[in-house]
């Protein structure tokens, strides 16, 4: 599946006018413009997977990832564009789960070298 390009301005313009856009308005918007997924049961979780490897491609400048995501209270992915969000809470929570993503991975790696 391809995001087509007019799909992309509009969730690009979402997302760095308000700074977050979350993965139902994402979805919503790719269905808009006529992506689909294989079947109705599994069309929006994989429009979200979609959603989400087009959102982590995006870079600034220098090769640093842009957006970030938190997993919001009411279970909905969120992406915040880092450099615009001004809502300290969601870009504390997405640093707490690139904390706990670290610290998963020193896991890790600590068994790996154990064996």
């Amino acid at each position: 599946m391809v995001i087509p390009k007019e799909a992309k301005i509009e969730i690009n313009q979402i997302l760095f006018t308000d700074g977050r856009i979350d993965s139902d308005q994402v979805t919503d918007i790719l269905i808009r413009h006529g992506v689909t997924g294989d079947s109705p049961s599994n069309g929006r979780a994989r429009l979200k997977r979609l959603a989400q490897t087009y959102l982590r491609s995006i870079r600034d400048p220098a090769g640093k990832r842009e957006i970030q995501s938190r997993l919001r209270e009411d279970g909905t992915r969120e992406y915040l564009a880092v450099d615009i969000c001004t809502d300290t809470d969601a870009l504390k929570s997405a640093n707490d789960g690139l904390q706990k993503q670290i610290a998963g991975l020193t896991d890790s790696t600590v068994k790996v070298k154990g064996r």
